[in-house]
């Protein structure tokens, strides 16, 4: 009784350079595919990741850094007459 193998036939008269060329096609094509059913909402999201924020954007950015800013200084202004008033009670307090 003779043995029987079981394999595919397209490679057996190709050489290996040939071969590589035929996988590298198919990988591709796979790939290609895949890339094409990918929702375009998805495709959009990474460049507009990358894209310069709008104008309105970047005002809406400075007004609310001058709103800090000018917290900010006000908050130290209060503590300042604080500190003051602190210090000439204190000094009243002294003299007696």
């Amino acid at each position: 009784m003779s043995e029987r193998r079981f394999s595919v036939g397209f490679c057996y008269d190709l050489s290996c350079g040939d071969t590589m060329k035929r996988f590298a096609a198919i990988l591709l094509l796979a790939v290609l595919s895949f890339a094409c059913t990918l929702p375009i909402s998805a495709q959009r999201s990474v460049t507009e990741g990358n894209a310069r924020p709008s104008s309105k954007t970047i005002k809406r950015q400075k007004k609310l850094a001058k709103r800090q800013v000018k917290a900010q200084r006000k908050a130290q202004k209060q503590y300042a007459q604080a500190q003051r008033k602190a210090n000439k009670k204190a000094r009243r307090h002294r003299h007696r």
